[in-house]
């Protein structure tokens, strides 16, 4: 009896419930604000979503790099990459904890980062991996960067074959197709489709290995040789806080090459080193890691100052008392390791004397005082300033917005220009004195010295011992 009424118990709840969520969906049905809310919105916004930025397209993404293989082919890959529409690479970092400080800050939106195997592996004839890291606050920007480094990626497969063993014919790694439509003269749609084959599965080439051999020992063989030595360890760490003997060996080299009164010149990485002993072709890369060519130009003396007035303004606190920061960080809570401003923009001067008064505003920090050599320095004067071709371009702003040049009048201030980069005169330059002994210049400061001097070691600890 008790089991017979405990069946019909369940029997009923369960046809309870089957009545009530029947009548319910009934209910759904009939309300058309439900439906719509229900079905609708879900299956309609994600189309509505994508139609939205389908054509919708940002120019000049900026990005970052962070390159561990330094290869000709990692080099083309960026340059591909740099030349669409679509993203502009601001800088190329040490190592990813520079690159992610910059994304942190909102320097760049995107990392595109290259591992050491990169052209190892497209010579063997294996899958390589470029990564992207992106801000997500904005889908443009990750739809800019998967664009420019897809498109780069086709690009480059096209370019690529692979020479089978016993086999003279070529086979096409992948294949792109590119439609262009036209409006006025200008693009308004692209659309691009492409073909990868996977490369994996096919056995290694040993003819294209073979190939490419000479070549790749050539390279390797050069990036080895040794070209002198140094008595001691010298980074561009110690630049940030005053001279350092890093940035003023190549002061002296831009001085030496171009018969120059004045050299600016700017740390590239925070990070960068050149330890004690044997000097070879590849720690170049790390002296020195852009491909710049070297620009004389004129500038007269006050064009000068002010140069200098917007770079220190970017690089100092404006110091209020003697417990404030001496660099200008981060004003972001979260981001507060890093700098406000491009540290490739800190351009320091070589021969003048000048000071640095970091106490003072933008426009009344610097006091020149002389010439290196003890010559007064005029201010109405034509003097003759080394520049890496960057900075001549108008690169950073210091020569069209700080000395005041106008960008389309920076070609016709140039009066000499190398035909090759700088990391080729740094290393003739290491060949003829066969030992290198740097040490700083010593031709400007940051005063009060009561106040920058403590509050330099702070900061140099704050930045680069915080973890110890």
């Amino acid at each position: 009896m008790k089991e017979k009424r405990f069946k019909e118990i369940v029997s009923e709840g369960i046809a309870d419930l089957f009545y009530i969520w029947w009548q319910e969906l009934k209910a759904v049905v009939k309300d058309q604000g439900v439906l719509i809310f229900f079905i609708l919105v879900p299956l309609g916004y994600p189309l509505l979503y994508t139609f939205i930025y389908t054509n919708e397209t940002v120019r000049e993404v900026p990005a970052v790099v962070v390159d561990n293989n330094r290869s000709t082919l990692s080099r083309e890959y960026l340059r591909l990459v740099d030349a669409g529409p679509d993203l502009h690479i601001v800088s190329h970092c040490a190592d990813m904890e520079e690159a992610k400080a910059l994304l942190k800050e909102g320097k760049a939106y995107g990392i595109i980062y290259i591992p050491e195997s990169f052209s190892r592996d497209i010579a063997k004839g294996i899958q390589t991996r470029v990564t992207l890291y992106c801000d997500m606050s904005g889908m443009l920007y990750y739809k800019a960067m998967l664009t420019a480094n897809t498109n780069a990626s086709l690009t480059m497969n096209k370019q690529i074959k692979i020479e089978r063993s016993g086999n003279t014919t070529e086979r096409v790694v992948s294949d792109v197709t590119i439609k262009v439509t036209k409006q006025d003269g200008k693009v308004v749609r692209k659309q691009i489709s492409g073909q990868l084959t996977d490369v994996t599965a096919y056995p290694q080439s040993e003819a294209f290995l073979k190939a490419f051999q000479p070549a790749y020992q050539a390279t390797l063989d050069f990036v080895s040789r040794k070209i002198g030595s140094i008595n001691e360890t010298i980074t561009s760490k110690d630049a940030f806080f005053g001279p350092s003997a890093f940035i003023d060996l190549i002061h002296q080299l831009q001085l030496d090459l171009t018969g120059a009164d004045v050299s600016f010149c700017a740390p590239l990485s925070m990070y960068a080193e050149i330890k004690k002993g044997d000097i070879y072709v590849s720690d170049m890369f790390n002296l020195y890691k852009f491909e710049n060519m070297l620009y004389t130009m004129e500038l007269t003396g006050k064009e000068i100052k002010n140069f200098l007035e917007m770079s220190y303004a970017l690089w100092t606190n404006q110091m209020k008392s003697p417990d404030d920061r001496l660099l200008l960080f981060s004003d972001d809570p979260e981001n507060k390791y890093i700098f406000k401003n491009f540290s490739f923009n800190f351009d320091s001067a070589a021969g003048i004397i000048y000071t640095v008064d970091v106490t003072r505003p933008e426009g009344e920090k610097i006091t020149i005082q002389s010439m290196a050599d003890g010559s007064p320095f005029q201010p109405e004067k034509v003097y003759k300033v080394a520049v890496n071709s960057y900075r001549g371009n108008g690169g950073g702003n210091l020569l069209t917005k700080g000395a005041g040049i106008p960008k389309e009048d920076l070609a016709k201030r140039i009066i000499f220009a190398t035909d090759k980069d700088l990391r080729f005169y740094l290393m003739k330059r290491i060949e003829e004195v066969k030992v290198l002994d740097p040490k700083p210049l010593n031709q400007w400061k940051m005063i009060p010295e009561e106040w920058t001097v403590p509050a330099a070691r702070r900061d140099y600890d704050f930045l680069f011992n915080r973890n110890k």
